[in-house]
């Protein structure tokens, strides 16, 4: 049954506490115990049997209950288990009884009671272990639900997060078949090309030999360097492919520096000469050796050497620096052209990437490739205008391996 005293809560506009169920078989004790709460702000119900508080309990939701140990019929311990097991309630029990042995106190915690108290009771203390209950059985609440929702959260992110993973690793694969059939596609391209370039170089070789119109010369000539392009460009493609997808597998060895850098820079004697343009040198007195694939080194600074004739001014001279000691190399090549174009110095080298227009049919592969070149021999390029105008190699720290710079000027 409801305790009519508890009315004057919503009378007097008192926020409700909580709800409490007090079972005692007799009817002065529950008048006593009830008139505790008077104006506490708690709702309370009265029950005088444990029949009637298991139907009152099945009935309501209860934040407490105060339970009379010594009863007919079903004593307290007795419907605390029914409360507990049957009804699986959660809200929790304070026991009273006139007996304060030290048995009847563990066996009242032993059935599932939170706290005990025993007549006559002090009204002060029975409301303040109340209200301890409860905080504590809303803390405990609270937390529980807490954790519902962070296991819940938990649950949900990790199968979002095995999802994206299996997501990602499809993807890997996908990316992994298409690198391979990219891989696949530029060799048969690669292979597939250079035999008819062969052929029409060849040709075009045979027929310059034997031709005697000079308008036809000049039109074997285009054809030739027509062919050379196209030939570069599939090389160029296939090593930075190679190179990107670290299928290219260097092939290390020790060699002295110097006879690599002469290969490379006798590479492009031809067009040096053609434009007037010398190399100077500044070497150190005692050679150097090198660690790499000396091939990949040769054709980088080839294609720096390169790249500095070709922007530098005519007459003019491109100068390669050579600094070393034990703890690694420093190739430093600076010509007198115009310099880098900002929008390199500022992003750096992207393929296709030249700065302006393309000049000279160049393709803005070569620097692109220099780069993976040297980064694959844990190196690093690094790019630099002279205030004066053309370009400088940046002194390097000891660690640094392998260092080609240049500035092509507007154009790479």
């Amino acid at each position: 049954m409801r305790e009519e005293g508890s009315k004057e809560v919503e009378d007097q506009g008192m926020s409700m506490k909580g709800t409490i169920l007090i079972v005692d078989d007799n009817h002065k004790n529950l008048e006593l115990i009830s008139q505790s709460f008077q104006g506490t702000g708690y709702q309370i119900a009265l029950a005088d049997s444990g029949s009637s508080a298991i139907e009152c309990a099945k009935a309501e939701r209860f934040d407490l209950f105060i339970l009379d140990v010594m009863m007919p019929g079903m004593n307290g311990f007795e419907l605390s288990d029914i409360l507990r097991k049957d009804l699986k309630l959660k809200a929790p029990v304070i026991f009273l009884t006139a007996r304060a042995d030290k048995e009847d106190v563990l066996q009242g915690f032993e059935r599932g009671g939170q706290d005990y108290l025993t007549k006559p009771f002090d009204k002060r203390e029975l409301l303040a272990r109340v209200d301890t209950q409860i905080e504590l059985f809303r803390t405990k609440s609270a937390l529980e639900q807490m954790n519902l929702l962070l296991e819940a959260k938990v649950d949900e992110r990790t199968r979002e997060l095995s999802e994206a993973n299996r997501d990602l690793n499809r993807a890997n694969e996908k990316l992994m078949s298409l690198d391979k059939a990219k891989m696949d596609f530029l060799g048969i391209i690669s292979h597939e090309l250079r035999t008819p370039l062969n052929g029409i170089k060849g040709f075009a070789s045979l027929l310059k030999q034997t031709n005697q119109s000079k308008m036809l010369d000049n039109l074997i000539n285009m054809l030739i360097v027509s062919v050379d392009t196209l030939e570069e460009f599939s090389s160029l493609a296939l090593d930075i492919t190679s190179l990107r997808l670290n299928k290219h597998k260097l092939k290390v060895t020790f060699f002295p520096l110097m006879p690599c850098l002469i290969r490379a820079v006798e590479s492009c004697r031809i067009q040096a000469e053609e434009r007037d343009v010398t190399v100077a040198w500044d070497i150190p007195q005692s050679g150097l050796d090198a660690s790499g694939e000396e091939a990949m080194i040769q054709r980088a600074v080839a294609i720096v050497v390169d790249n500095a004739v070709k922007h530098t001014a005519r007459g003019s001279r491109v100068r390669i620096a050579v600094r070393g000691d034990e703890a690694g190399l420093g190739i430093s090549i600076a010509d007198e052209g115009r310099g880098f174009h900002p929008s390199l110095l500022e992003g750096g080298m992207g393929l296709f990437q030249t700065g302006t227009k393309h000049i000279n049919k160049n393709m803005g592969l070569d620097l692109p490739l220099v780069r993976l070149i040297v980064l694959a021999h844990n190196g690093t390029l690094e790019l630099a205008n002279r205030p004066e105008g053309g370009a400088e190699g940046i002194q390097l720290p000891p660690s640094r391996w392998f260092s080609p710079i240049r500035s092509p000027g507007s154009d790479l």
